[in-house]
């Protein structure tokens, strides 16, 4: 029945709050558009009418590229053709509130970034370790200092006073560590993944693999 909808969710009320989600499913009719799949969302959620969403395609903790409601939802089969199962299984969508943006500035995605022992000013992209729910945050096209970039990544994730203790990097083919305050950072164009914040997790794990993904109904977080 196209119109069943199944909800997974993680009982995550002691998790810090850049781990805080909701995981569900949601079944929508064959060749539906995502936006079926945002209005299904907002009656899951019992959201106001008009609240405004938008999707992200997820993929091991980075956030892939934004969906457009227009686009029309494809089978996981297809979706996933030519990708192995474990790594089908690392794919999801992520639903948030669509804030507009600002005048003059940009989206750019940020990442939690698992910590190394000894912290190096430049790394190799390719043997990163990310973790947790990625966001996106909003930069003047024209570049922000490193201090004014922390400090909205701060406020963004309410991080406690250990984080100043977290460092923040450039995602590019190699990361680089950005350690001058008063350095300004300008957007990339085309990056889907372009800072990324390192510390430790403190959190369990939320996620939920499983062997048959599938069969499974589309899995949205929220």
């Amino acid at each position: 029945d196209p119109d069943t909808e199944t909800m997974q969710e993680d009982d995550e009320h002691q998790a810090p709050a850049w781990t805080s989600t909701k995981t569900f499913s949601v079944l929508v009719p064959f060749n539906a558009k995502f936006a079926t799949v945002l209005e299904r969302v907002a009656e899951r959620l019992t959201l106001p009418a008009n609240m405004c969403l938008r999707l992200m395609e997820v993929k091991n903790s980075c956030i892939v590229r934004l969906i457009s409601p227009q686009e029309v939802v494809q089978r996981a089969s297809t979706m996933f053709s030519g990708v192995s199962t474990s790594d089908s299984q690392s794919f999801e969508l992520r639903c948030e509130p669509d804030v507009p943006r600002r005048p003059h500035h940009e989206w750019i995605s940020v990442a939690h970034l698992a910590k190394e022992m000894k912290p190096r000013p430049k790394r190799d992209s390719r043997r990163l370790s990310f973790f947790g729910v990625p966001f996106l945050l909003q930069v003047d096209s024209e570049g922000e200092t490193v201090a004014s970039l922390r400090q909205s990544i701060c406020e963004r994730l309410e991080a406690g006073e250990d984080f100043d203790q977290w460092d923040l990097y450039e995602i590019s083919d190699m990361t680089y560590l950005l350690d001058d305050p008063d350095l300004v950072w300008k957007p990339r164009a085309g990056a889907h993944i372009e800072l990324a914040i390192e510390h430790k997790s403190t959190a369990s794990n939320t996620h939920r693999k499983t062997s048959a993904f599938h069969s499974k109904p589309l899995k949205i977080r929220a």
